[in-house]
C-alpha cells in the first residue's frame, strides 16, 4: 500500500507517495529540514532551482561520505574477522 505523505522543502510543499513506512517518510523530511537549515543563508540569494540543486548536492555529499564510511567500517570488521578465524585455527 502506497502512504502519502505531505512534506514542504525550501518553503514549497510536495506530497509524496512511496510504500515506505511513515517512520522513513519521518526520518527523510528530517534529514531534508536539517540540511536546509545548514545552508539556508546561502539559500536565499539563490533562485529556487539553483537551491534545490545545492541542497541536492549537500545531501548527496553526505550520502557518499557515509557510504565511504560504511565500507570502512566493514573492511575492517572483514579484516579483524579474518584475523580471529586464523587465531582460532592456530590454536585448536
Amino acid at each position: 500500500m502506497l502512504n502519502t505523505f505531505k512534506i514542504e522543502i525550501l518553503g514549497k510543499p510536495y506530497s509524496l507517495k512511496g510504500d515506505t513506512s511513515r517512520a522513513e517518510l519521518e526520518a527523510l523530511k528530517s534529514v531534508l529540514d536539517k540540511k536546509t537549515n545548514e545552508i539556508k543563508g546561502k539559500l536565499q540569494a539563490l533562485p529556487y532551482s539553483d537551491a534545490l540543486v545545492l541542497l541536492l548536492l549537500n545531501v548527496a555529499g553526505d550520502y557518499v561520505k557515509e557510504n565511504i564510511n560504511h565500507k570502512n567500517v566493514t573492511d575492517t570488521i572483514h579484516e579483524r574477522t579474518k584475523k580471529l578465524i586464523q587465531l582460532i585455527d592456530q590454536n585448536l
